[in-house]
C-alpha cells in the first residue's frame, strides 16, 4: 500500500489534497516544521490524525496540551520499508495561509511554532516570528536527509494534478479528481501588504520553483 505523507504549515489545501491521495492508499496529513533526516512513523497505532504500527501509550500523554496532541508530527520511530512512502511538502504564498489559519493559537501549537501571537503582533514586528521561512528550508534545502520530498506548488496543483497522478502512478483510469478549489476571498488590506513585505523573500524563492521540485 501507498503511504502519503501531505507536509504543510496548513492553509495550503493540504487536507483536500489527502481526500484525493486517500483513493489510492493512506495520506497523512502532517504539520512538523522539521522533517528528520531518517524517515519516521507519524501519531499513535491507528490513530484518527497519523499513524503508526506501535503503540506509543507514553507519547499522548506527554503532549496532552497540545492541539491534536501530537499526533501531525514525526515520532522519532524509524520506517522500515521506507519504498512504499512519499512525502510531499505542499507550499503556498504564506500571506494566504496565515490570514486563513494562523489568527488561532492552536494552529499555530500545531505547527510548532515559537509564537502564538495575533497577526498584527507579527506585521507589527515586519518579522517572519512565525518560522515559517524555517520550516520551508527544512523541506526544500534538507541535505541530510535519506529520502527524497516531493515539493508542490499550491497555485498550480488543480491545473496539473496528472502530473502527480504520473510522478505516483496512481488514477491511471482517470476515474478520479480532485475536489473542485475554493476559498474566500481575501481582501487587499494593510495587514495583506505588511505580510507581503515580512515574506517578500520566502515568495521570491517559492516563484523560482517550478510545480514539482524533488529534494
Amino acid at each position: 500500500m501507498k503511504v502519503f505523507y501531505v507536509c504543510s504549515w496548513g492553509g495550503c489545501g493540504s487536507k483536500l489534497l489527502c481526500k484525493y491521495l486517500n483513493k489510492f492508499g493512506k495520506a497523512i496529513h502532517i504539520h512538523d516544521p522539521k522533517p528528520p533526516d531518517i524517515l519516521e512513523y507519524v501519531g499513535f497505532k491507528n490513530g484518527s490524525f497519523g499513524w503508526c504500527p506501535y503503540s506509543l501509550p507514553d507519547y499522548e500523554e506527554k503532549h496532552k496540551h497540545i492541539a491534536n496532541r501530537g499526533l501531525e508530527w514525526f515520532n522519532g520511530i524509524p520506517i522500515d520499508n521506507k519504498d512504499t512512502y512519499y512525502v510531499i511538502f505542499l507550499y503556498r504564498n504564506p500571506t494566504y495561509c496565515i490570514k486563513s489559519r494562523f489568527w488561532s493559537p492552536k494552529h499555530l501549537e500545531n505547527i510548532k511554532s515559537p509564537i502564538c501571537r495575533n497577526i498584527q503582533y507579527v506585521c507589527r514586528s515586519k518579522k517572519d516570528l512565525y518560522n515559517l521561512q524555517t520550516f520551508y528550508n527544512n523541506y526544500m534545502y534538507n541535505l541530510t536527509k535519506e529520502y527524497p520530498i516531493y515539493a508542490i506548488k499550491y497555485e498550480e496543483l488543480f491545473e496539473r494534478i496528472h502530473e502527480l497522478d504520473k510522478l505516483f502512478e496512481i488514477n491511471e483510469n482517470k476515474h478520479h479528481t480532485l475536489d473542485e478549489k475554493i476559498e474566500k476571498k481575501q481582501s487587499k488590506d494593510l495587514t495583506t501588504e505588511n505580510l507581503q513585505e515580512i515574506y517578500k523573500e520566502l515568495i521570491h524563492d517559492m516563484n523560482q520553483h517550478e510545480f514539482i521540485t524533488i529534494v
